[in-house]
């Protein structure tokens, strides 16, 4: 199948159908066929991070550290307010810098798609070096493998069976076969459950085109110097598997039953 067949069918079944509602409380999205309304694949993950408690626990140290001369007894109950949420700022800096690395590789890739053939940079890549660094990265990643030829980006996915939602980051051919990749710009080590996530997209595109996706992997762009490392989805069928059990444990969860009743009359043996 071509390059032009491909996108054709996403076109058709893929483009539009689904539509982000994402507010305070999470990633939504909105089915226009049906109207329905479900939550992303990442506001469904249930999976426990255990580095994430001690990660949190230092940063509110750091801070407090940092504002030690300051501390009374006055400000006590302010400062140790403050410091327990301190990492919701380094949280939501280091997705700001995700989603500007993430913006400017998509302009990048919609320019290639329209032109067929990589272009040249137009334009600075900020004033940020992180984002720069991670724009970098994702362009020595097409150096290294410049068999590759772009399908489409940002595509938003989903199933109204399961009731999840999300965005695949860049589909594209890979030695011929149709190939998902995933962009992550985080310094420390990825999640596993980043290839459920991935999965979900790959069982949701499938769904929703009838085409079969060969196999995903997931980029890790660097914030510090231009290197992406490539990870490799082995299972996407268990990943999927694991997706589909947890989505049930998440409509379960929110479903607005009582889980507990408490018997208000006495137990006849």
């Amino acid at each position: 199948m071509t390059v032009a067949e491909i996108q054709k069918i996403i076109a058709e079944k893929v483009t539009g159908v689904w539509v982000p509602e994402h507010d305070t409380k999470g990633h939504h999205y909105r089915n226009i066929k049906d109207g329905r309304l479900v939550d992303s694949v990442t506001t469904q993950n249930i999976i426990d991070k255990p580095n994430l408690i001690p990660w949190a626990a230092r940063i509110a140290a750091e801070w407090i550290a940092e504002r030690l001369p300051l501390y009374c007894k006055e400000n006590h109950d302010q400062m140790m307010s403050e410091a327990s949420l301190a990492f919701r700022t380094v949280r939501d800096t280091a997705g700001s810098i995700g989603t500007q690395a993430h913006d400017k590789i998509e302009i990048y890739i919609n320019e290639w798609i329209k032109l067929e053939h990589r272009p040249f940079l137009s334009g600075p890549l900020g004033t940020d070096p992180r984002v720069v660094a991670a724009v970098r990265s994702a362009l020595k990643f097409f150096d290294k493998y410049p068999e590759i030829v772009p399908i489409a980006s940002e595509l938003l996915v989903g199933s109204t069976k399961l009731n999840a939602a999300g965005t695949l980051d860049f589909l594209v051919l890979w030695g011929d076969k149709l190939w998902l990749l995933d962009w992550k710009t985080s310094n420390s080590a990825l999640h596993d459950d980043y290839a459920i996530q991935v999965a979900a997209y790959c069982h949701f595109f499938e769904e929703m085109t009838g085409l079969k996706i060969a196999g995903a992997s997931i980029l890790g762009l660097s914030k510090n110097y231009d290197e992406t490392k490539v990870y490799d989805i082995p299972y996407l069928n268990q990943a999927y598997a694991t997706f589909k059990n947890q989505n049930k444990i998440y409509e379960w969860q929110k479903n607005g039953r009582k889980k507990l009743i408490e018997r208000k009359n006495r137990l006849k043996i």
